[in-house]
């Protein structure tokens, strides 16, 4: 199997889209109006990491979201006309304003300027390199949102980014959730040390997920050990079974699982099996 097993694996489920606009109504009855910005960040010279934070209101915890696949987002335009790639797209994007409540921003961090043509595959996601960057977005939202604790949340691929950059973070994050996590390839979370995780992990897997990499009895191994969220059900897969059309992308579920793993954050009572 080469390095890049998962390069037609994951992100070619693309939409026949160009692009997903990201509509934000800021007339609706919340408490105050919803915002949307990319921010883009100098973390290393001649290139910049940029990231999307959707916010309403002063938030007590944000969910920062690694995408899957190996596609990098590529975000463009202004608030409330924002698009990116549908090369990109996985659980975690599809269901970004599900995370988002007046308890809670979402920042939906992109890849570095020097990978938008280059695969983020499973090696780059655990380089120091990439670790860097994900430290600085950090500090940054910090700098926007002081006293709001930090999670960071993975989907497929994008586990390898959240499990890496959280061992490295430690305490400087309050807590990972790893859903649909690739544990099957080379240098992927099958060969992570999850022994003595310096933060509070939580794990969401659909028990029939039916992508080759992301098998369920990984995780249900590590149930004696750290929180499972088991979902169930859903509707029928809609690509190859590695995209977000399908129960490795929660599909029909996107709304419910996102409020467990919100409960998870906010310290309240969360079902442990979905429905």
């Amino acid at each position: 199997m080469g390095d890049r097993f998962l390069d037609n694996q994951i992100h070619r489920f693309a939409f026949p889209l160009l692009g997903i606009a990201l509509l934000i109504s800021t007339t609706r009855l919340y408490a105050q109006p919803v915002s949307a910005e990319i921010v883009k960040l100098a973390t290393r010279p001649e290139l910049t990491q940029q990231y999307l934070i959707i916010k309403e209101g002063s938030p007590k915890a944000v969910a920062l979201l690694f995408t899957g696949g190996d596609a990098p987002l590529k975000f463009t335009g202004t608030f409330p006309n924002i698009t990116w790639s549908p090369y990109g797209s996985s659980y975690v994007v599809r269901a970004r304003m599900h995370f988002r409540d007046p308890d809670t921003a979402v920042v939906l961090i992109d890849s570095a300027s020097d990978m938008w043509e280059r695969a983020q595959d499973q090696h780059f996601r655990q380089s120091a390199t990439h670790l860097s960057d994900v430290k600085q977005v950090v500090a940054d939202i910090k700098t926007k949102l002081p006293g709001a604790k930090i999670y960071l949340v993975g989907t497929s691929m994008g586990t390898v980014s959240a499990a890496h950059s959280g061992k490295a973070l430690g305490k400087e994050i309050d807590g990972v959730v790893l859903t649909s996590s690739i544990f099957e390839g080379n240098r992927t979370l099958g060969s992570f040390d999850f022994s003595e995780y310096p933060v509070p992990l939580l794990f969401v897997h659909h028990v029939d997920d039916p992508c080759k990499w992301t098998p369920y009895w990984p995780v249900k191994k590590l149930a004696d050990k750290y929180p499972v969220i088991e979902v169930r059900g859903g509707e029928a897969v809609r690509d190859n079974g590695c995209g977000p059309m399908g129960p490795h992308g929660f599909l029909g579920l996107e709304k419910e699982v996102a409020l467990e793993i919100k409960n998870w954050i906010h310290g309240r009572q969360y079902k442990k099996q979905i429905p």
